[in-house]
């Protein structure tokens, strides 16, 4: 039962994290991990300009990958909870 609610819990969490990061432009939870990260290093430009290098520049594509692989961990732990219900 345990394993059951964490995996839905792990599940839903990340699609509701998804949905706030997508629909609620004010609250950008990529925008605070990478602060949190790079703090006053943030999306400072290097070399006049501000790319790829610059620390927490890849903060949505971390949160993206952070939360895809939490849904899928949830859905296979959802599985295998159902898989071994079955048996």
């Amino acid at each position: 039962m345990v394993q059951k609610t964490l995996a839905k819990i792990l599940i839903i969490g990340s699609i509701s994290a998804w949905l706030v990061e997508k629909l609620n432009p004010a609250v950008s939870i990529s925008d605070i991990l990478g602060k949190l990260a790079c703090q006053d290093q943030y999306l400072l430009p290097v070399n006049d300009v501000i790319g790829d290098v610059s620390c927490g520049f890849n903060a949505d594509m971390y949160l993206a990958v952070g939360l895809l692989i939490t849904l899928l961990i949830g859905i296979v732990l959802l599985l295998l909870v159902k898989q071994k219900s079955q048996t």
